[in-house]
C-alpha cells in the first residue's frame, strides 16, 4: 500500500490524479471494474483496475476532505494463500 498527502488537495486534486493513474493502468492492460460513479460520492474518487492476464488489482483512491489524499493498494493473485 502507498499513501500520501497533498498540501492543499482543493488546488492539487486528489481525483483527477487518480484518473490519470486510472489511465496509465489503462495504457499497461488493465480494465476498470469499479469506479467512483458507482459510489455516488462528490470528495471521494475510487477506481478498481484489474489485469487478468498478470492477476493484479489495484484500487485507487482520491479525496479531498481527509487524509491520506491518495491511497494505492495491490494485491495479486498469482501466489498461494497461506493457512
Amino acid at each position: 500500500m502507498a499513501k500520501g498527502n497533498f498540501t492543499d488537495p482543493a488546488r492539487q486534486d486528489p481525483l483527477s490524479r487518480i484518473g490519470l493513474l486510472k489511465g496509465k493502468l489503462e495504457t499497461m492492460g488493465y480494465r476498470e471494474v469499479v469506479d467512483e460513479l458507482d459510489l455516488g460520492e462528490d470528495e471521494l474518487g475510487v477506481t478498481v483496475a484489474v489485469n487478468d492476464n498478470a492477476k493484479l488489482t489495484f484500487v485507487l483512491l482520491g479525496r479531498l476532505s481527509e487524509a491520506p489524499n491518495l491511497v494505492i493498494t495491490g494485491k495479486t493473485e498469482c501466489y498461494p494463500g497461506k493457512g
